[in-house]
Formats: structure tokens, C-alpha cells, sequence
């Protein structure tokens, strides 16, 4: 069990969502890589939530990967704790 601050009481883990095969890649770009950002759906707290991530699942796993994600504010843009606000869609050329 862990201590929700959500909701300020005592709960049991909740399991991990399947994800779906398929991705949906975005038209901004890794800034270490240069690959698609996707989109990545997961649960927190027991509330749903998207965030961006690099696409190449072996890159992800390099430590230079470690602060390459992206978090929808509730304005609908992305962030991140590291890399600032994501502004700029560079074409997908894929």
C-alpha cells in the first residue's frame, strides 16, 4: 500500500494499463536524437495522463534520454522539468 496525497488516504497499487502496439508518433522532434517524439498515454494516482517521449525505445535507455519527456500543462502545451517548453513542430519527414 502507499500513501495517496490526492486523495489523503491509504491505497492499493493499481496495475499498469496494456499499452497499444501502435504509437502515434508527433511532429516534434527528439532534441537528442532527432527522431519522432510519441505519444505516450499512463496513470498516476489513478488519474490518466499523456506525455511525449522519444520513439526509439533503445535510445529511451540511454542515460543522455533520461530527461527527453514532455508533459501536457493544462493549457494543452508541453514541458519539461529539464528542456523548457516544446514550441516549435519541426516536420516529420518520415
Amino acid at each position: 500500500m502507499f500513501w495517496s496525497e490526492r486523495v489523503k488516504q491509504w491505497q492499493l497499487p493499481q496495475p499498469k494499463a496494456v499499452q497499444s502496439s501502435e504509437t502515434k508518433l508527433t511532429d516534434y522532434l527528439c532534441p537528442v536524437c532527432r527522431q519522432p517524439l510519441e505519444v505516450y498515454h499512463y496513470s498516476k494516482e489513478g488519474q490518466k495522463k499523456i506525455m511525449l517521449r522519444c520513439s526509439n525505445p533503445t535510445a529511451r535507455s540511454d542515460k543522455k534520454h533520461q530527461d527527453v519527456v514532455y508533459f501536457q500543462s493544462k493549457g494543452g502545451t508541453w514541458w519539461s522539468p529539464k528542456l523548457g517548453d516544446l514550441n516549435v513542430a519541426i516536420p516529420n519527414l518520415q
